[in-house]
Order: structure tokens, then C-alpha cells, then sequence
């Protein structure tokens, strides 16, 4: 296969870079710090969450103008067709000037997806190699919760051996041992790819990223790969929704306590909360036993204003966490 097959307009194919990691270890953020580098604006984003709802596309919309959601599911089990079907309407949209142009797909994977399988699609199904070829997968991990993941989580060290650059998220809240552990744990798990530690306020990492995603154009090296995904057991993903305004106060004292009580089985919640004392959405987002510094958006990012919290669990009943909701909001 030559390096640039063109396709039936005798364009150059469009280079597709993954950015894959486990639950909560940044990918969204990241992703949004890169797509406000000069380089990297012109790009088109695919979302995909494990969830039965939505929520990092929406996240995403503000900073970028091509993004879209995968469906609702795992990308790397069942949905390997929305993956097609989403690539191949980029390129038709974009024909028919439906959307601006755009240089390359920025394709975020689902916390819980094995990448091997994805990777298999883009660079197998002969539609796809017509419009377009894998140049990078970039894993994210963070130096909280890394170590632990990986070694007890067969999706984390997936998605970690299949990466050509992996970036190590939340190091100053690790502190130095634990972001050296994960790195030597990383380093030892795929050697080509000497991990990166990034701060969010890191322009130096962020360009250098910036430059390696902007400037991809070699092919992927793909060894011999497996196309079916595995997954570990017991997890499931739910959403609480609210239509009125919450009180952030109770709200925050309810989150805590979960996580204070069943934090080692929230692998991740995420939402967009509206509040009794803001017109904008509160982005929350907590994994494990962390709970990160709520966020305030300029605006919503779309027309839907209602309170949405995304968790993925393991081991724990959804039934019991919507009851505690309810009561402790005085539904």
C-alpha cells in the first residue's frame, strides 16, 4: 500500500489521531487544551461514551466547531459501523459545505474501550483507508489513580501498550513518587513511548503535542492485532437528571459523602448541573474518591438545561445511588 492511497477525488488522505485513556485520566481536557492551539483548530472531533448519555461532545462544542458524538455505547464492542458511518459523513459534509474544512479527526475513545479494536477498523475497512490513515494514538493516564488502574484494569494496559505518545495527567496532585511509579510502570509496559508529565497550564508539553499532531502524516506502525475488545466485568454506566435547579450546596455535601462511602467503586461521574444561583451550567467531575474544582461555562453549550450526571460504576447499584439523590435533595 502506497503511503498516500488518495481516494476517488485524488485528495491526500486525512490523518485520524486517537486520544484514548481510562475513566477520568483527562482525555477531555487535554483534548480541549489542543484544540485551542493554532495548529490544531482546524480539526474535526469524534466523541465516543460508554454512557447512555452524552456529555464531553457538549463539553467540547464550545472550543471547537466540528464535534460530534459517537452514539451511546462502547466503540470498541458493538459500534464499530457508527465509527464508518461518522467518518464518511464528515467527508460528505464537509463536500457539500455543510461544515468548514478541516486538516484531521480528532477521535476520543470511550474511558473503557480497548483501542485495538478501533485501530483495526481505521486501518482495515477499505472505505475508510479511501479518505483517511491512523498517524497517532495518544494515551492519557493520571498519576492519581495510574498505577492502581493498570494493574487491575486490562482496558488500561491496552490502551497504554497501544500507544506511540502517552501524556501523565494530575502530577502535581500525585506528588513526585506516585508520578514516578506510574512512569516507570508505563515505561516498562511500552518502552517506544517515554511518557510526558503535563500540567494544564504546561504551554511547553501542549506545543510540543500541538506540533506532533499538526505535522502527523506518517502511518501508524501496526504490529499484529486482535480485533476483539475484552472488558472488565461488573461495570455499568447510568444517569441522574433533574429538571429543576438544584441547591449546590446540598448537592455538593451529597456527592461527597458518595464518594466518600463507595469511591473505590465510582469509577467516574461527570455532569453539567444547574444550579438555584447561576443562569450557566456547573461542570462536576470526580473520579474515585477525588472530586475536582467545579468549573462555570460562559454558557450552555446547547439548547438542553437541565441537570445531567453521567457515573460509571463498579459493583454498585444504580437504584440506590438515584434513591440517595432523590432524598437528599428533597425530591
Amino acid at each position: 500500500m502506497r503511503e498516500y492511497a488518495g481516494n476517488a477525488d485524488g485528495a491526500e488522505r486525512l490523518s485520524v489521531c486517537v486520544i484514548t485513556g481510562f475513566l477520568g485520566s483527562g482525555k477531555t481536557t487535554l483534548l480541549q487544551r489542543l484544540l485551542a492551539r493554532p495548529a490544531l483548530r482546524q480539526s474535526a472531533v469524534l466523541i465516543n461514551e460508554c454512557g447512555a448519555a452524552s456529555l464531553d461532545h457538549r463539553l467540547v462544542r464550545h472550543v471547537a466547531e466540528s464535534v460530534r458524538p459517537l452514539g451511546q455505547g462502547c466503540l470498541c464492542c458493538r459500534m464499530r459501523d457508527d465509527l464508518r458511518d461518522a467518518l464518511v459523513s464528515l467527508i460528505a459534509d464537509r463536500k457539500a459545505g455543510k461544515i468548514s474544512p478541516f486538516d484531521r479527526v480528532l477521535l476520543e475513545t470511550s474511558g473503557l474501550a480497548d483501542p485495538t479494536p478501533i485501530l483495526f477498523t481505521l486501518v482495515t475497512d477499505p472505505t475508510l483507508r479511501e479518505y483517511f490513515v491512523l498517524t497517532k494514538v495518544l494515551c492519557v493516564a493520571d498519576a492519581i489513580n495510574g498505577v492502581a488502574t493498570l494493574e487491575s484494569t486490562a482496558e488500561a494496559q491496552k490502551q497504554a501498550a497501544a500507544a506511540d505518545i502517552i501524556v501523565v495527567t494530575k502530577g502535581q496532585l500525585a506528588g513526585a513518587n506516585r508520578t514516578a511509579a506510574l512512569r516507570d510502570k508505563l515505561t516498562a509496559l511500552n518502552p517506544g513511548a517515554p511518557p510526558l508529565v503535563i500540567g494544564w497550564d504546561d504551554n511547553e508539553i501542549l506545543a510540543h503535542l500541538e506540533g506532533m499532531l499538526a505535522s502527523a502524516r506518517a502511518p501508524y506502525a501496526l504490529g499484529v492485532i486482535d480485533d476483539a475488545a475484552t472488558h472488565t466485568d461488573g461495570i455499568a454506566s447510568f444517569t441522574v437528571r433533574e429538571t429543576a435547579p438544584v441547591s449546590w450546596s446540598r448537592f455538593a455535601v451529597w456527592l461527597s459523602m458518595l464518594l466518600s462511602r463507595h469511591g473505590e467503586r465510582v469509577l467516574r461521574v461527570k455532569g453539567l448541573l444547574r444550579t438555584t444561583h447561576s443562569t450557566t451550567p456547573l461542570v462536576i467531575q470526580g473520579v474515585q474518591h477525588l472530586l475536582s474544582p467545579p468549573v462555570h461555562l460562559a454558557a450552555w453549550p446547547d439548547e438542553q438545561h437541565d441537570s445531567e450526571i453521567v457515573f460509571i460504576t463498579r459493583d454498585l447499584d444504580p437504584a440506590q445511588v438515584m434513591a440517595s439523590f432523590n432524598a437528599f435533595m428533597g425530591a
